[in-house]
Order: C-alpha cells, then structure tokens, then sequence
C-alpha cells in the first residue's frame, strides 16, 4: 500500500475511503452499511447537537453494519439511545462529571460507555467505566483513544488481533497498512 500524504481532498473523506477499502479487499467485512443524511439530521435534531464530521462518516459508512470489528457492540441509532440512557445513570450513580460538550455514542452491558467531545471535526475518544468495577471501593475507569479516526482503527487492530490467534490470519502487513490509513485520519486539513 502506498504512503498515504495529505491532498487538497479532506482527510476524514480518504480516511474512511481507506479503510472501507482495506476491510473489504483484505476480506476482513463483506459490506458496510450506514444512515441516509435525513436519518442523521433527524438524530441530530432528536439530540440538539451536530455531530462532529468523523461521526457523521461513520454513521454514513458503517453504523448499521454488523461488523467484527465491533465485536457486538450496537452502533445504531437505538444503541446511541441505550448509550444516553446508560451515561446517564452511570454518572449520577459514580456522581462524576465528564464535563461540557461529550456525547456518548455506544455502550456495553450497562456497565461502560464511549464518549466523545463535540469540539473537533475528529472528536477525542474516552472509555468510561463505572465505579466499583475494579474492586469495591474503586473510582470509575477512564482511557483515552485520541481522535475517533484513531479509535476506530483501534476496533480493527483488535479483532486483526483476534482472528490472528483463532484462526492464524496472517497479520503483519495488515498492520502496517491500518497505521498508514490511521496516519490519514490522524491529519488536518490546513
């Protein structure tokens, strides 16, 4: 694969055009399958928010699909109401504060969520998990992922990871092609 570089074309666009492309050719997913503009204008409305370009692109791109990247987690526009109702319930319960401007997208068991901030086009990632999960007395859990570009190429390198050891998928240029596409979403347009 050749050295992604910057182009007067957005970043975020070729990103998604790249690994779309790596996971397809590479017969890591068949297909994806992702919300019309109307559906995520609805959603958008329903929340009182615009998401950040990334997350749109990926709702566009990818949400509805069930693919083993997302190791079962729900990205569709239900589990984005799951993931509210649990982000919710988890910080009142911890009686924690993430701050302003963060928006949960998924959820896992009741007992964690993804978030995001608004801020950016290529929001920052977090993992939030509840209080208590490590031993009785613990305080919640939080992991930073960077950018949701970064994020989501992390989702690919685990399950590569994953099939590497079921089913002896052979990993190593794989892996140097997913940090060439991270690098991609990794840049700003200027």
């Amino acid at each position: 694969m050749p050295e992604p570089s910057p182009t007067n074309n957005d970043y975020l666009d070729q990103f998604y055009s790249l690994l779309l492309k790596f996971l397809t050719k590479n017969g890591l997913e068949k297909y994806t399958d992702g919300y019309s503009e109307d559906e995520i204008d609805q959603c958008q409305i329903q929340y009182s928010i615009e998401f950040p370009k990334a997350y749109k692109l990926f709702l566009q791109l990818m949400a509805k699909s069930e693919l083993k990247i997302f190791d079962c987690s729900d990205f569709t526009f239900s589990g984005l109401s799951e993931a509210q109702e649990v982000s919710q319930e988890l910080l009142e319960q911890d009686n924690y504060s993430l701050g302003e401007n963060i928006f949960a997208f998924s959820q896992w068991q009741g007992y964690n969520f993804n978030y995001f901030d608004l801020k950016s086009e290529n929001p920052n990632v977090g993992l939030y998990i509840e209080a208590g999960c490590a031993h009785e007395n613990a305080p919640p859990e939080i992991y930073h992922y960077g950018p949701f570009t970064n994020w989501l190429c992390n989702k690919v390198e685990i399950s590569l990871g994953l099939r590497n050891q079921l089913e002896g998928l052979k990993i190593e240029n794989l892996l140097t092609d997913l940090k060439a596409i991270e690098k991609v979403g990794s840049l700003t347009n200027t």
